[in-house]
């Protein structure tokens, strides 16, 4: 099911905060795209975000496995970043030729209503090996 198409849920779309710029607009509820997959990179709304979590919009590294993205209304995340500490737990990468780190120690659940627009793919064996070692 590799085609299948979601909309995020309209009332998640009432619940963003109004859009100030083009650059915050928010998704159109009618718009569909695919099905987030494993290593696919999303633009994701990060707020309300509370104390030291990612805020805003940012990449995100869809890091749980497909079996949960087809068949719950959430999926597991780990926000990109051009800046950071580098740290074990966090691979550098180049994603759209820019580098960029995976926040593997910010991992978090999310609703599907907070993904806004896939962007593209970062391969698994650059992040996967860390995220194992990091729950063995």
């Amino acid at each position: 099911m590799a085609g299948k198409l979601f909309k995020p849920p309209a009332v998640a779309q009432r619940l963003r905060p109004a859009a100030t710029s083009a650059k915050m607009q928010v998704q159109d509820p009618g718009l569909a795209f695919p099905e987030p997959l494993q290593a696919q990179v999303w633009w994701l709304d990060f707020d309300p975000s509370v104390g030291t979590e990612i805020r805003k919009r940012r990449p995100a590294l869809i890091v749980s496995p497909n079996d949960l993205n087809r068949n719950l209304p959430r999926v597991i995340v780990a926000p990109l970043t051009t800046h950071g500490r580098p740290l074990g737990c966090r691979p550098e990468v180049r994603f759209k030729g820019k580098r960029a780190r995976i926040l593997l120690d910010q991992i978090r659940s999310v609703d599907k209503s907070r993904l806004v627009s896939p962007i593209g793919k970062i391969e698994i064996a650059l992040w996967k090996p860390v995220l194992l070692e990091m729950f063995a």
